[in-house]
């Protein structure tokens, strides 16, 4: 994420995602104060407890076992009968483009463990927007503790993911929260990058990775600099198990 930054030559960002891209997100925000200006967390990843992190680990490695032998496809229904139906249909859409090798060694970050506890998301100084995930492994029930958690922590609770089905619809969901969001915070209207002095208008881009490192990007709101911003995307892996997606205002 900073090495896209850097190659946009953004000296700070709001940056955000969905599932584990929102988890890398919050981390961001401690790690690299000077470069966070704002968080947004679509589906906030479940936080495990020593125990449940034990299985989770066994069954990532299970993943990448089966996508080395059996396939992509294959390896993912040990995910998608638990998952909510927007996450599972973006997922199905990136199998076709997403490679087995790459898939299986991205599989590897389920050995990292992001937070230990709740009280960690304390130290986040800066807004956070939580938009609250719908199934067993983003529950909505942890964005409502992480809301309270967080210092300047904003949930929203009017998108309901069981009424998304495709990326338009998340779009069509959160864009309005996500513009919200950064004007009662200060942060929109903002350029993504920086635009010549004639331009008065500002950008929202959304660049989306679908699966595990395939770099398989789609922009859900345009503006000046969205596309530069989605080409700058493809250049950073996208690691994330479901979808990540990163927010460059």
């Amino acid at each position: 994420m900073i090495a896209l930054l850097d190659h946009l030559g953004a000296s700070e960002a709001v940056v955000g995602g969905t599932g584990l891209g929102g988890t890398i997100a919050l981390r961001a925000a401690p790690a690299f104060p000077s470069r966070v200006r704002a968080v947004v967390v679509i589906s906030a990843e479940d936080i495990e407890d020593d125990e449940a992190k034990v299985a989770e680990t066994a069954l990532v490695d299970r993943f990448a076992e089966r996508v080395r032998g059996d396939g992509i496809e294959a390896a993912w229904e040990l995910f998608l009968p638990h998952l909510q139906p927007l996450i599972g249909n973006l997922v199905r859409s990136a199998i076709p483009r997403a490679d087995p090798g790459s898939v299986a060694a991205a599989a590897a970050i389920g050995r990292d463990r992001s937070f230990r506890t709740l009280d960690e998301l304390g130290a986040i100084e800066v807004p956070v927007l939580i938009v609250p995930g719908a199934d067993e492994r983003h529950p909505a029930e942890l964005a409502e503790r992480m809301s309270a958690t967080i210092p300047h922590a904003t949930l929203a609770r009017n998108v309901s993911f069981d009424a998304l089905a495709t990326a338009d619809d998340l779009a069509g969901a959160v864009v309005p929260q996500i513009r919200r969001f950064l004007g009662n915070c200060g942060h929109y209207p903002s350029p993504c990058v920086p635009e010549p002095p004639s331009s008065d208008r500002r950008t929202l881009a959304m660049a989306m990775w679908l699966g595990t490192g395939t770099a398989a990007q789609r922009c859900l709101v345009r503006g000046p600099g969205a596309d530069r911003a989605c080409r700058a995307a493809s250049c950073v892996a996208g690691s994330g198990r479901h979808a990540s997606v990163t927010l460059g205002l």
